[in-house]
């Protein structure tokens, strides 16, 4: 296996980086189409993993370089681009973002304002079978604060490599969760394997046992969880960055203040499941947002992805939250 060695790394946001994107094989690949005016329109994933290396000088302009020039369709002809790609901190050449492997490839849409800017210019200019090394100076990318959820520092440059696979008019599977930020409480998975394909019907795959109670639709359900959307393989909720966990009331129980009511993929899905399990529950867009979604996380048909851990099962409500002190 042949290896490129890479230099310093533009940070770039990686969490922005993961948004749209799907595929119809357990590769990763977009379904390519006839009658483009190019060709090809794919190309097999390399196994060559470029090496990230550290960087001992900064940049303060983004820096791009071509180490295999793309001979196939542009990223700008069709609407997806499915790229493999690996991202790391220029200090110490730490990786915080791999698609090399077995695992899925990532589609994005170019252009879009989905991807760090610069990020996003330097991909739609690629070509499919392209390979380039992307460097982003720290003030494009996360500047002072940095990315602690992804292990990135403060002014902190990145490297990108990135190859492109393949171009499609449309997605037809999940990506991949790959940027999973930590949790300000325990507990909180670090990665979530999303389903091939978007669902068309509810799927619940218990990954842990419990050994509590049953849920029924007339229980209160106390839970923590994490959504990621399937379209960007990206999270847009997690009881786990909050300061407390969910309670909710199932479809036969009365909604209160303190346990409202959920989209119909959980109140189906918890349905049986234990006091401390943890399930996965694949929902279909029709039992989430449906055919409006809920912007901008979630895409109108957005199938969603949860990992659930039940905390608590109850027949009562939990009690009622306290009312703030009154003031004159």
């Amino acid at each position: 296996m042949s290896r490129t060695k890479i230099g310093r790394l533009g940070v770039a946001a990686v969490t922005a980086l993961l948004l749209l994107g799907c595929s119809d094989s357990d590769d990763g690949l977009a379904p390519a189409e006839d009658g483009l005016g190019c060709n090809p329109t794919s190309v097999e994933r390399r196994s060559d993993v470029p090496e990230m290396e550290p960087q001992g000088e900064l940049v303060t302009e983004v820096v791009i370089d071509d180490i295999d020039e793309g001979e196939g369709c542009p990223a700008t002809r069709m609407r997806f681009l499915t790229i493999d790609m690996i991202g790391a901190t220029a200090s110490d050449g730490e990786v915080f973002v791999n698609t090399f492997g077995d695992g899925p490839a990532l589609t994005v849409t170019p252009n879009s304002g989905e991807l760090l800017m610069d990020l996003d210019v330097a991909l739609s200019e690629m070509s499919v079978g392209g390979r380039r090394q992307i460097t982003i100076p720290a003030a494009q990318a996360y500047g002072a604060e940095g990315s602690p959820g992804q292990g990135i520092g403060p002014d902190e440059d990145l490297i990108f490599v990135v190859d492109a696979v393949s171009v499609a008019s449309q997605m037809t599977g999940c990506n991949p969760a790959i940027a999973i930020p930590e949790g300000v409480r325990d507990g909180k998975p670090a990665q979530v394997d999303m389903p091939a394909e978007p669902v068309t019907e509810l799927a619940v795959t218990e990954l842990e046992p419990g050994d509590g109670a049953e849920a029924t639709q007339n229980d209160y359900v106390t839970v923590e969880y994490i959504g990621i959307a399937c379209r960007s393989g990206q999270q847009f909720d997690s009881s786990w960055d909050r300061d407390d966990p969910l309670s909710l009331a199932m479809a036969d129980a009365e909604p209160t203040a303190s346990a409202g009511t959920v989209i119909e993929g959980w109140t189906e899905g918890l349905v049986g499941a234990t006091e401390g399990s943890l399930v996965q529950l694949d929902i279909p867009s029709e039992m989430a947002y449906g055919t409006t979604g809920s912007p901008p996380a979630i895409g109108p048909n957005e199938a969603l992805t949860f990992v659930v851990r039940v905390l608590e099962v109850s027949d009562t409500p939990p009690p009622e939250p306290e009312a703030p002190d009154g003031g004159d």
